[in-house]
């Protein structure tokens, strides 16, 4: 009798994990996931509930940022060895002992932004305890695998992605990816199908062109659009690139192929240091990538619209292949 080889099993997945949701959440579609990839029961809870399953805080948070809404994003080890969110002031999320399984306080209000800040920062978040290595980077799915685009906040990486994806490269990934070393080879693992798009008068693409707006937030004179994108990656992937978007004045852009080291790569990374064994992770990760994968920088003027960053890094990995 003929074996053939299993078809990974397919379930709804992001950033390396696969997630068993007990309520409708955009941008989690479902793909092939492999055999050895954790399922996380994701469920929608009362703050009561939520607040029964913490253990309590122990040290100081181990991470936390401010959204550009003002909203702050505090995470906190339990404990028990338990994780919780705060997001806007409020104990949100909250991640068990084992990590398997993920309490979401159900939102009073705008549950619109509630639930890009669970695909958006919480799902890589629980990736990262997880073990996971993430680089800060948009990704898009090229000839050869998943091309990543990283750079500084509001270099224009989600922008460049945007403009290769209508170009017909489907999205990776918008902001985070995770990626880890299997064999010779390093993988990238798609994240929500989803994509924050800054909405400025005059931009060369509108977001309608992408997929579907699902909400409009705004902040001070700017607003972005989130769009569940239409066409994206369905499984994980070999990590075929890594481009470097360095924007500034006015000079002329140029793309050019490193010869890169760790010290390139690391700072677009991100790691809970005070977590145990995730600084060792990250370097060994960073590591593997730089051996294993080309790195190419691309240095432009703002004024450079990203069609013509999009032409010039799409010839270049045709030369380099």
């Amino acid at each position: 009798m003929t074996r053939h080889p299993e078809t990974p099993p397919a379930g709804n997945a992001a950033f390396g994990l696969g997630f068993c949701l007990d309520f409708p959440l955009p941008g989690i579609p479902r793909r092939r996931l492999h055999p050895g990839a954790a399922t996380i029961d994701v469920r929608a809870v009362a703050d009561a509930q939520l607040l029964e399953r913490w253990s309590g805080p122990v040290g100081d948070p181990l991470w936390h940022t401010t959204f550009d809404d003002g909203a702050r994003y505090v995470l906190q080890a339990g404990r028990d060895g338990d994780h919780l969110i705060e997001y806007a002031d409020q104990a949100a999320f909250h991640l068990s002992t084992d990590g398997l399984v993920l309490s979401c306080a159900e939102p009073l209000t705008q549950p619109a932004r509630w639930q890009r800040t669970l695909t958006d920062s919480v799902l890589w978040t629980v990736a990262l305890l997880r073990g996971g290595v993430v680089l800060h980077a948009s990704a898009v799915e090229g000839p050869d695998g998943a091309v990543a685009i990283a750079a500084a906040q509001g270099s224009g990486k989600s922008a460049l992605a945007a403009q290769l994806a209508f170009e017909g490269w489907p999205l990776v990934t918008d902001d985070i990816l995770a990626f880890e070393r299997r064999g010779e080879q390093i993988v990238a693992h798609p994240g929500p199908n989803l994509m924050n798009l800054s909405q400025t008068p005059g931009s060369e693409l509108a977001p309608e062109a992408l997929g579907e707006v699902l909400a409009t937030f705004r902040s001070g004179s700017s607003s972005e659009a989130w769009v569940l994108v239409r066409r994206f990656c369905e499984s994980e992937l070999p990590l075929a690139a890594v481009v470097l978007l360095k924007r500034g004045g006015d000079q002329p852009a140029r793309i050019a192929r490193m010869s890169a080291t760790t010290l390139d790569v690391t700072p677009h990374t991100l790691a809970f240091r005070a977590l145990a064994g995730a600084q060792r992770r990250r370097f060994e990760a960073v590591g593997d990538l730089v051996e294993q994968v080309p790195v190419f920088c691309i240095e432009a003027g703002v004024e450079v619209p990203p069609a013509k960053l999009a032409a010039m890094l799409r010839a270049e990995l045709v030369n380099n292949a």
